[in-house]
């Protein structure tokens, strides 16, 4: 019966050390989170950007071969 209490107080005391821990680990992961999003936010931003940019280079290339086409 003794070592029944002890080990369960042995539990206790691990579980109240692990739930204490909880609140801090968590928050630190939420603005880890956060800071993540953020910078895939960034990311998807600048990406949206190159692909405009390529576009117009595309755009611009079909329109110089069209014109030199014509001139030659």
């Amino acid at each position: 019966m003794q070592q029944v209490e002890q080990t369960l107080n042995l539990i206790n005391n691990c579980t109240n050390n692990v739930l204490s821990q909880t609140p801090e680990f968590l928050q630190n992961r939420q603005q880890r989170v956060n800071k993540l999003r953020q910078q895939y936010q960034q990311l998807d931003r600048q990406i949206k950007q190159l692909q405009q940019i390529v576009a117009m280079f595309w755009l611009l290339r079909t329109i110089w071969h069209r014109f030199r086409r014509i001139w030659q």
